[in-house]
């Protein structure tokens, strides 16, 4: 049986108005966060879980929906994860809560075995 796929959408970790800005901090994630977020998935929920660059045009191309929501909420939507082409959570960072939202979503519509 296939894991079921988890898109986690991310743009890297930067300082869009310079790193000294008073006008905003930094946006998106950390290639660590990153890295804990889809091993942290990929282990509590028996999925594979795809990163994909919001910056990546070619990649991004694939996924218009996915960057309606960037463009409409902004970097407060970042970190976005999608599962069937649907969109599950937005800007949640936080590996637990993450989880327990996927849990319940991969129950409520049984889009798979966790």
């Amino acid at each position: 049986m296939n894991k079921p796929i988890v898109k986690l959408f991310t743009a890297p970790f930067m300082f869009p108005c310079g790193p000294n800005s008073e006008c905003c901090g930094p946006v998106g994630q950390s290639e660590e966060e990153i890295k804990g977020l889809k091993e942290g998935l990929e282990q509590a929920l028996n999925v594979n879980v795809e990163v994909i660059t919001l910056t990546d045009g070619k990649m991004m191309r694939e996924y218009r929906d996915i960057l309606k929501v960037f463009h409409s909420f902004g970097w407060n939507a970042v970190p976005i994860i999608a599962i069937n082409g649907e969109v599950v959570s937005m800007g949640e960072s936080d590996i637990g809560q993450l989880i327990e939202t996927l849990k319940e979503k991969f129950v409520t519509t049984g889009s798979g075995s966790l």
